[in-house]
């Protein structure tokens, strides 16, 4: 098997690191959280399975993430999907198996609508889609002058002793990627799975994801103890095995 390691060029020079093994198809692509990289507990041990079995892997790092060239700060919805396409279409060959992770499923669905006929499966792990809007939703008011007067807000991290920059220019950017809004149409098997105690985002985000994706086949797997990472070695396992289904 050949494993690669790589970068590739953004068209503003910027660089995009990925790490891809060819194998069998249909292959599997991976899209991390916010703030997340392709070095994450469920990519990793999604990348050990397709080795074991010979299947094309790929993952990536979005601008301002990981590996890859830019400040974190400066990264939209816009920015990162634009990345996606780039490694979608110049890494990955044949059909593919999407998996995204939290804010990864969100920009993995706007992948596979532009992308349709090369889809042949839909995971989404903890999907956060439209995720700005229940943040300013549930924002307060200290939260909302400081994004209005600073540009920035820096929250607390349950995962980490840093904070998690959230900016207002992302918050506008992502208002035109909002999709909880219409009906999005997969022709393909679509898989939603989510902790029951995940206190980033709410299990109803998948149940309300799940009732606007119109596919013939979608199921939905809930952690009773699971929360927003879902990268115990139980739930692992069971990732594994939904990805099993599909292929």
């Amino acid at each position: 098997m050949e494993e690669h390691h790589k970068i590739i060029t953004h068209p503003d020079g910027s660089r995009l690191a990925f790490f891809s093994l060819k194998g069998s198809e249909p292959g599997i692509i991976f899209f991390s959280g916010y703030k997340s990289d392709m070095n994450g507990t469920k990519a990793c041990s999604i990348e050990g399975y397709c080795k074991e079995k010979n299947i094309s892997f790929t993952k990536f790092d979005y601008f301002g993430h990981g590996e890859s060239d830019g400040d974190f700060e400066n990264g939209t919805i816009s920015r990162w999907l634009e990345d996606s396409l780039i490694v979608f279409d110049n890494i990955t060959l044949g059909k593919q198996i999407l998996i995204g992770s939290s804010m990864g499923a969100w920009i993995m669905l706007l992948v596979a609508n532009q992308r349709k006929k090369r889809v042949s499966g839909i995971i989404g792990i903890a999907p956060a889609p439209d995720f700005t809007k229940f943040f300013l939703e549930d924002a307060t008011l200290q939260i909302k002058n400081e994004l209005k007067n600073k540009g920035i807000f820096w929250q607390d991290s349950d995962y980490s002793e840093q904070k998690t920059p959230i900016t207002s220019k992302f918050i506008i950017d992502s208002k035109k990627f909002y999709i909880l809004k219409k009906n999005i149409f997969l022709d393909c098997p679509v898989r939603l799975i989510h902790g029951l105690k995940d206190r980033d985002v709410s299990y109803r985000r998948s149940i309300e994801l799940g009732n606007k994706i119109s596919s013939e086949n979608l199921s939905y797997y809930f952690f009773p103890e699971g929360d927003h990472r879902l990268s115990k070695p139980k739930e692992i396992k069971k990732i594994i095995k939904i990805i099993e289904e599909i292929l």
